[in-house]
């Protein structure tokens, strides 16, 4: 019985793990090769048929549209533009993703059902399968995030100290643009993007797309200083506030890591460790006395 269980288990975690390189290899199919380049093909028009996964989940998508929320799919949306801005998941759409999820989610169940003939397995890989794209588009996003609110308080004193020295706010945006950073890579989109029309105004767009709170306070920023508010006054409150909320999230994060890590190592490391050790000394022992 033990053993079964140990076999059981070893085939969903193996499951598991086939899913995951995949995806892997999904994600990274249309990956550029540089952020820069990211950056000169945003306006790019994408004239390629779909093809590959996308072109084998394409049936699935009315069914996505029908079971995907409007906060479903706000999510994705918010994820996919992180994701595409690190170059992967290029050209995907929230439905697309939810496609891929309802796709994985079949072969799971298909997989649970032919090998293991028990509904308990079945399920089991039907999760698996519906969650692991969703977690990899949101785990990238995550760390970008992250990277992201951690370089634009730098980013923002950048842009206050041109400003003091008396040029422009959108000029100072398109010296500081010229940075390694994320926010810098992320202006130089923007600039891009613009194509001569208001900077600001195409700043407001992209930051209501990417729905990060440290992008939509600088927005609201902009709409203030276009009522006439002091820029530079605006800019260091601004800075000053994303740096207090940038520090108590830090300390929040710090404290949540240990119960964080728990469940992941005790699914991943504790249990299969005391599984293998039962069952290589179980079965023996019941083997010596049936």
């Amino acid at each position: 019985m033990m053993l079964t269980a140990g076999i059981y288990i070893c085939g969903i975690l193996g499951m598991m793990l086939m899913l995951f390189i995949f995806l892997e290899g999904i994600t990274k199919q249309h990956k550029i090769n540089s952020m820069s380049e990211m950056v000169d093909n945003a306006e790019k028009a994408d004239t390629n048929e779909v093809e590959g996964i996308r072109k084998t989940i394409h049936p699935l998508e009315k069914t996505a549209q029908k079971i995907a929320s409007p906060k479903m799919i706000r999510k994705m949306d918010a994820d996919l533009y992180w994701a595409q801005f690190m170059g992967q998941w290029l050209d995907w759409t929230p439905i697309q993703v939810i496609a891929l999820q309802i796709f994985f989610a079949l072969i799971g169940g298909l997989v649970g059902f032919v090998i293991f003939h028990k509904i308990l397995f079945v399920a089991a890989l039907i999760a698996a399968g519906w969650i692991l794209p969703q977690t990899k588009v949101n785990s990238l996003a995550n760390r970008t995030r992250r990277q992201f609110s951690a370089q634009i308080i730098e980013y923002n004193q950048l842009v206050c100290a041109g400003m003091a020295g008396n040029v422009s706010m959108e000029t100072s945006f398109m010296r500081t643009s010229k940075a390694d950073s994320l926010p810098a890579i992320w202006m130089r989109r923007v600039i891009q993007m613009a194509q001569g029309r208001s900077i600001t105004d195409q700043i407001e767009l992209e930051a209501e797309k990417s729905q990060l709170p440290e992008l939509i306070s600088l927005s609201d920023q902009i709409r203030q200083m276009g009522k006439g508010a002091s820029q530079l006054q605006l800019l260091d409150d601004l800075t000053e506030q994303m740096t207090d909320e940038y520090t108590n999230r830090t300390d929040m994060r710090v404290q949540a890591v240990g119960t964080s890590t728990i469940v992941p190592i005790i699914l991943l490391f504790f249990i299969p460790f005391v599984i293998t050790i039962i069952v290589a000394l179980a079965y023996p022992m019941m083997t010596a006395m049936g």
